[in-house]
């Protein structure tokens, strides 16, 4: 399996750090520096539904035994589990199932235990903005 690479520069989280980085060539991502009505700072956009989801564990954290991601869609506060997040290391693959808004979570396993799971009123580690609308330019 051919691994993912990332240049994007992170945010340093509590326990973990996590950026957030499009996969397809060319679908950049762009801060969000305005509000839209009740939208989160710091908002990743992306142009593309397969989203990089990068982390980088604290030093002598313990080996990880699985990753997975949750999320929650437009502001809803019911986290679903999303499929196929077996990962054990970073990146995890996050398929957005539309465009909209997303909070990504992350949930870690080691041998000792697994990190807290998302639940009503939890904060997302990051937020992404998933938009494949065609951009119009007018000359």
């Amino acid at each position: 399996m051919s691994r993912v690479q990332c240049n994007r520069k992170c945010l340093i989280g509590v326990a973990l750090t996590v950026c957030v980085c499009p996969v397809a060539i060319g679908a950049p991502t762009v801060k969000s520096t305005a509000q839209n009505f009740n939208e989160p700072a710091n908002v990743e956009r992306v142009q593309s539904s397969r989203v990089i989801v990068n982390f980088r564990l604290k030093p002598g954290a313990e080996p990880l035994k699985r990753i997975e991601l949750y999320y929650i869609n437009n502001g809803v506060e019911n986290w679903i589990k999303a499929p196929n997040t077996k990962a054990v290391e970073s990146p995890v693959l996050f398929d957005a199932p539309s465009d909209g808004l997303f909070g990504l979570y992350l949930v870690f396993y080691s041998a000792s235990g697994a990190s807290p799971l998302p639940s009503s009123g939890t904060q997302p580690h990051r937020w992404v903005r998933v938009d494949r609308t065609a951009r119009l330019l007018r000359f």
